[in-house]
């Protein structure tokens, strides 16, 4: 399940001195462990970060998508999947997004089998998995080393949308410059519409929501979080 695990806090990692540099991510972390999930998580949020966080393979391809996500912290050993696969499928999806792979050095074959399938980085951390500070610190360094990406929208697609345009619209039709674009890049933001016209048409109530588009609400949540979408905007309108 894609959580953002309010109701289980745990003690986050200590908060640096450099929380107030660092740039805000939207990290979509794929981690086994639930106490190292739950521990990342609150120590990315606790220093203004955005997280989607999961331990199953299948919802992280689900989730994931052209420019919704700055980074993946990805698990090569995940309950009932295969990291490198997820890997391969994340990369597919968006070759652009970094991906740091979390693996052990007694593990090296996996790791150098995943740099061959394209993560960008490796992360090796103690038996409790890496600290906060770890990550961040590996996010920084491979941001650092990358060229400049291209100003592009928080969904990775560059369709001028205006949010005002779409509430107060009828129920939309298919924009013919979505055949202008990849499937995927299409998909994504169709889903982004969908999701704000359903939020729409409900007022902003998430679990009415969650009902009509046939979703659980956690992972409805975790979409809208990765999508930029706020249900407060409807709730304002309604």
């Amino acid at each position: 399940m894609v959580t953002r695990p309010d109701a289980e806090r745990r003690q986050p990692d200590k908060v640096s001195s450099r929380e107030s540099t660092e740039r805000v991510l939207r990290v979509l972390l794929v981690v086994a462990n639930a106490a190292a999930r739950i521990r990342l998580t609150n120590g990315l949020e606790a220093r203004g970060h955005a997280v989607c966080a999961t331990a199953c393979g299948d919802e992280a391809r689900h989730v994931f998508g052209p420019g919704l996500f700055d980074a993946v912290l990805l698990d090569l050993v995940l309950p009932a999947h295969d990291g490198v696969a997820v890997l391969r499928a994340l990369r597919a999806a968006d070759p652009a997004t970094p991906v740091v792979v979390a693996a052990s050095f007694q593990d090296l074959e996996s790791a150098v089998l995943a740099f061959r399938s394209g993560a960008t980085d490796l992360l090796s951390g103690g038996p409790a998995g890496p600290t906060t500070d770890e990550l961040l610190a590996k996010l920084n360094d491979t941001f650092a080393k990358r060229p400049a990406p291209e100003a592009r929208p928080r969904s990775g697609i560059g369709l001028p949308v205006d949010r005002r345009d779409l509430a107060a619209a009828p129920p939309p039709v298919i924009d013919a410059r979505l055949f202008d674009l990849p499937l995927r890049e299409a998909r994504a933001e169709f889903e982004r519409r969908y999701l704000d016209e359903v939020l729409r048409r409900c007022h902003g109530n998430v679990s009415e929501a969650a009902r009509r588009a046939g979703l659980a609400r956690t992972f409805l949540h975790a979409k809208l979080h990765a999508l930029s979408l706020d249900p407060a905007v409807h709730r304002a309108n309604a």
